[in-house]
């Protein structure tokens, strides 16, 4: 019979999780400032699951309303804009707030997004 090697591999992870489901996040209402064409706002984390998340921690802005720059963003995921939180872990029970703002243009826009928190190295 024929025999096929079998291949092991260890310590191989993925480069970044989606944590957001071990965590609960509250957003606060966004303020605007008309002068400067921004929207100003924080959300925070609590760490609501039995392990500790080791970071690096990134807030990911999936499906940010088109034409809407965030502000200060450390990069781009799956073209959606992040902010890498300065936290490299946060244990369960742990908060952790974002404060963070939008630049919207010429015009007012309604601004669209869905909140996550990825853990891990987003860098293509």
């Amino acid at each position: 019979t024929d025999h096929y090697p079998v291949r092991v591999s260890r310590g191989l992870t993925p480069p970044y999780v989606d944590v957001s489901d071990a965590v609960r996040i509250v957003q606060s209402g966004l303020a605007v400032n008309y002068a400067a064409q921004q929207y100003t706002g924080k959300l925070m984390f609590t760490n609501t699951g039995k392990a500790v998340l080791h970071g690096p921690l990134h807030f990911v802005l999936q499906g940010l309303t088109q034409g809407v720059v965030l502000n200060g963003a450390h990069g781009s995921h799956k073209g959606a804009p992040y902010l890498s939180l300065p936290e490299t872990r946060l244990a369960p029970g742990e908060k952790v707030t974002v404060h963070f703002s939008f630049t919207y243009g010429d015009k007012k826009k309604a601004i669209d997004y869905v909140p996550k928190l990825f853990t891990g190295d987003l860098k293509p």
